[in-house]
């Protein structure tokens, strides 16, 4: 057991070669970011209702991988893990690597209401 899991804590989303790891699952990082790729283009089609609808069904791990892979739309996929598809997952948020909450975290004030609900995700309730 490492010492994450003995905290109660689940390893951070990593890619290791061709492969995004998250946890046991595991996926090619091509399908993945062809996929989040694709959420992507539906959000900037206005198709917001789709994309929801696809994340909702989709595990954790996956969502996490998703929103990892995301490029300069990882705040919009991490929007759509929430209840509703319309805030961020606590679950997902834990998962991701520090260097991707880092980035996420806005310095622009027009922005700066997002922080609060990231560090609201990452906080134990």
């Amino acid at each position: 057991m490492s010492n994450l899991e003995a905290q109660g804590l689940e390893s951070p989303a990593e890619v290791q070669d061709d492969r995004v790891i998250v946890g046991s699952w595991s996926k090619s990082l091509a399908e993945v970011a062809q996929e989040s790729a694709r959420l992507r283009a539906l959000l900037a089609e206005g198709r917001a209702e789709e994309a929801r609808r696809e994340m909702e069904g989709r595990p954790v791990e996956e969502k996490t991988a998703l929103v990892l892979a995301g490029a300069e739309g990882q705040e919009e996929l991490l929007s759509l893990t929430g209840p509703g598809g319309k805030s961020y997952s606590p679950a997902v948020v834990n998962r991701l690597p520090t260097e991707v909450l880092v980035n996420l975290l806005a310095v622009d004030s027009e922005y700066l209401k997002h922080n609060i609900d990231i560090l609201r995700a990452i906080s134990p309730e």
